[in-house]
């Protein structure tokens, strides 16, 4: 599988495996606490 192909395959599970979690519904300063060896790999913007 080339590296393409492979970080859309990723992208896609990702987005099927429900990984979208809004913490708010607004525009406002988001805090956000990491818990054990957790960690943050994306931050988007919902319009």
């Amino acid at each position: 599988m080339n590296k393409i192909n492979f970080v859309v395959f990723l992208i896609a599970g990702l987005q099927v495996a429900g990984i979208e979690m809004w913490q708010n519904d607004y525009d406002q300063r988001l805090y956000y606490t990491c818990s054990g060896r957790d960690s943050i790999s994306m931050i988007t913007s919902k319009l």
